[in-house]
């Protein structure tokens, strides 16, 4: 995972992943996940996860094609695995 170490750099993500790139969604047990991908050269994931019971969202900036597949599968493992900087929790 990368760390985008400001609000900055998190917001020139944000606005790059638009509705355009919107890639996967699934919902279980009131826990959404949607992937978002922008292709092309220096590929950018996000994936967004809100969990409606517990009243959290947190967001996640794989760095790869196969980490944003396994964030978007695995979520809540790829949190316990990372260092907190490395996402975003609201």
């Amino acid at each position: 995972m990368r760390n985008l170490g400001g609000s900055e750099d998190a917001a020139e993500v944000r606005n790059v992943l638009t509705a355009a790139n919107h890639f996967g969604h699934r919902e279980t047990d009131d826990i959404v996940v949607d992937l978002f991908w922008s292709r092309g050269v220096g590929d950018e994931f996000r994936v967004e996860v809100e969990d409606r019971r517990e009243h959290v969202r947190l967001v996640l900036y794989p760095t790869t094609g196969k980490e944003a597949i396994h964030a978007f599968y695995h979520p809540f493992a790829v949190v316990r695995g990372a260092r907190y900087d490395e996402a975003e929790i609201a």
